[in-house]
């Protein structure tokens, strides 16, 4: 008994006891909401009920947080297949044993010797962001390659196809779709991935999601690519003006003191202004050599700066090469 008092300090000084009591006091509230709302006798037995049921959540809760405090949540999260198939196996669970809630969804497991039941998609929710922080901790340094984005898209679709098939609550199924955009924006993946994924959405550009590393997979890789696509006639350019261009901006790039979107952006304006051109003269081919396609989810401007200086230096000295 004193072994277990002893992990249970341990795990006061570790928890964030703040987080800690802002949940209790919030639960507390809620506890005194119901016993305030409901005065009626008629109703005074359901009452002491949902008191008792919530009180004891309460002490539970509490519980099992010092316990999960002690406890190495990483070794947990470093066994992402075996909370994978927890969380198939608990979600298909559904099949036999859920129950329709109040919104008519079947998304409650009844278990007849519980005196409660369980939805699912709450405790996956919680195993979930597990398997996602750990995938996301583990490919930290490159998160925003296609072979990290496109698995963890898939894991993310997989979850909402499960639970809306099975028991048609769309609402949870959002609820997972906006756990995994912000854990992917805080996680550091590229903003050229939302982007893309909008212009999916709101443009049909894309027709499935497989096709989105396709259009931004020149991050990782500069492509093989024509030199043709620098002829382009709106901005009025070709193979000569492009190495013109090219041969120009070089030197302007390299002596860049600072390598940031205003920085890069008043470069290339200044030199259109020199050259007595239109600013799509100059982007054009900066855009096409830095990324070796013609359709690009950004401009010149943010892909050199997301490539960063010594890359987009790189791919402009390598286009030259082609361009003669």
């Amino acid at each position: 008994m004193g072994r277990f008092m002893n992990r249970m300090r341990e795990a006061a000084k570790k928890g964030d006891m703040i987080l800690l009591a802002l949940c209790v006091i919030a639960s507390l509230f809620g506890i005194v909401l119901i016993a305030g709302t409901t005065t009626n006798a008629t109703v005074s037995e359901n009452t002491s009920r949902y008191i008792l049921i919530q009180s004891g959540c309460l002490i539970a809760g509490i519980f099992i947080y010092l316990l999960l405090t002690t406890f190495d949540i990483d070794i947990l999260a470093s066994q992402r297949a075996i909370l994978f198939a927890f969380n198939t196996i608990f979600i298909l669970m559904l099949l036999v044993w859920g129950v329709q809630g109040e919104s008519g969804n079947r998304s409650w497991l009844h278990f007849p010797f519980l005196p409660f039941n369980i939805q699912p998609a709450e405790v996956v929710k919680l195993t979930y962001i597990l398997i996602l922080a750990k995938s996301m901790s583990l490919h930290q340094t490159r998160i925003s390659s296609p072979r990290n984005v496109v698995p963890l898209t898939l894991q993310m679709i997989y979850i909402v196809v499960l639970i809306v098939g099975i028991s048609s609550d769309t609402g949870v199924a959002l609820i997972f779709i906006f756990v995994f955009i912000a854990m992917a924006f805080v996680g550091g993946v590229g903003w050229y991935w939302f982007a893309a994924a909008i212009a999916a959405l709101l443009q049909q550009r894309t027709e499935v999601l497989t096709d989105i590393p396709e259009k931004v997979n020149f991050f990782d890789e500069l492509p093989e690519y024509d030199t043709e696509l620098f002829v382009h006639k709106k901005s009025k350019s070709d193979k000569d003006s492009s190495r013109d261009v090219l041969e120009k901006i070089v030197p302007i790039f390299e002596a860049l003191p600072m390598w940031d979107d205003e920085h890069i952006m008043g470069a290339m304006v200044a030199l259109a202004e020199a050259m007595e051109a239109k600013n799509a003269k100059v982007m054009w081919p900066v855009r096409i050599a830095a990324a070796g396609k013609a359709v690009t989810p950004g401009g010149a401007v943010e892909i050199c700066r997301i490539l960063g200086k010594d890359e987009t230096l790189r791919r402009l000295n390598t286009a030259l090469e082609k361009l003669g």
